[in-house]
C-alpha cells in the first residue's frame, strides 16, 4: 500500500472519530427524518416530567416545570425544536396524572368531585397533543356538574307555563348526564335522575288536568260544576306543588279561587 492511500485512509479515520467525539459531547441528539436521540440535558428534562406521571395531579409541579422550560430556552439549553418536543411530552405527563385522578374519583361515591380537576383538564385539552387523551374524562365530568344544575331548572319551569318541548328537553338532559354510563349509580346522580323525572312527570299530569279543567270551564262559561273541577286543582285541594303560573292562572279565572299559594 502506498504512502498516498494510507494518509487518505488515516484521515478519513480521524475525521470520523472527531466527529463521533464532537457528537458524544456536544449534548445535542442526531436528527434526521425518522428519527431524533434526545441529548443529555433533554433526557434530565423528560424524566422530571415523567415524576408528575405517577402521582396525584399537581398543579404547582405542572408550573414549574414549564417555568424551567422557558427558562432553559433563554439560556439556549435547548434548541427550538427540543423545546417544542419537550412541551408536548411534559403536556402529555401531565394529562395522564389528570387521567388517573379522574379514575380514582369514578371509583369514589362520587359526592366529592374536584371542580379545579374539571377545569385543568378543559384547559390542556386546547393542547392538540392531550385533546384526544383527555375527551373522555371531559365529557363525563361535564356531565356531572351539568347534571347538578337540573334540579334548578325543573325548580324554575315547574314555576311557568308548561310546554312539551321544555319537558322533552329536561328529561333529555336527565338521560345524557345523571344517566351517563360512567356516574350513573352515583348517589347523587340517581337522586337527580329519580327526583327529577318523578317532578317533571307530576307537573306534566298537572298541567294536562289543568287544561282539561279550563277547557270545561270555557264551555259552560263558568257555571255549574266548572269551576269545582277548577278549585279542585287549588295547591290546598290537590295536595301538588305550589305551581306559581298555574296559581294566578286559576285565580285570574275566578277571583279569589285559591286561597293561598
Amino acid at each position: 500500500m502506498n504512502n498516498s492511500l494510507k494518509k487518505i485512509i488515516a484521515f478519513i479515520s480521524a475525521s470520523f472519530v472527531i466527529g463521533l467525539l464532537i457528537f458524544l459531547f456536544s449534548g445535542r441528539g442526531i436528527v434526521d427524518d425518522e428519527f431524533v436521540i434526545d441529548s443529555f440535558a433533554v433526557k434530565e428534562f423528560k424524566l422530571k416530567c415523567d415524576s408528575l406521571r405517577f402521582k396525584k395531579w399537581d398543579q404547582e409541579k405542572y408550573k414549574n416545570l414549564n417555568s424551567a422550560l422557558v427558562a432553559m430556552n433563554a439560556q439556549e439549553i435547548f434548541n427550538a425544536q427540543e423545546v417544542s418536543n419537550i412541551k408536548i411530552y411534559l403536556n402529555q405527563a401531565y394529562a395522564k396524572t389528570l387521567k388517573d385522578s379522574c379514575a380514582s374519583w369514578l371509583t369514589t361515591s362520587g359526592d366529592d368531585c374536584d371542580r379545579q380537576l374539571f377545569s385543568e383538564m378543559q384547559l390542556l385539552a386546547k393542547n392538540s397533543e392531550c385533546s384526544k387523551m383527555l375527551s373522555s374524562e371531559i365529557q363525563t365530568m361535564n356531565a356531572y356538574f351539568s347534571a347538578l344544575q337540573i334540579p334548578g331548572k325543573i325548580r324554575s319551569f315547574i314555576q311557568s307555563n308548561y310546554t312539551l318541548e321544555k319537558y322533552n328537553s329536561l328529561i333529555s338532559e336527565i338521560n345524557s348526564t345523571a344517566k351517563n354510563t360512567e356516574i350513573k349509580n352515583f348517589s347523587s346522580m340517581k337522586k337527580v335522575a329519580t327526583n327529577g323525572i318523578s317532578e317533571l312527570n307530576d307537573f306534566q299530569k298537572y298541567s294536562n288536568n289543568f287544561e282539561g279543567a279550563y277547557d270545561y270551564f270555557l264551555k259552560n262559561n263558568g257555571e255549574g260544576n266548572s269551576v269545582d273541577y277548577l278549585k279542585a286543582l287549588c295547591p290546598a285541594n290537590n295536595n301538588s306543588k305550589p305551581y306559581v303560573y298555574y296559581f294566578q292562572k286559576l285565580n285570574s279565572l275566578v277571583e279569589n279561587l285559591c286561597e293561598t299559594l
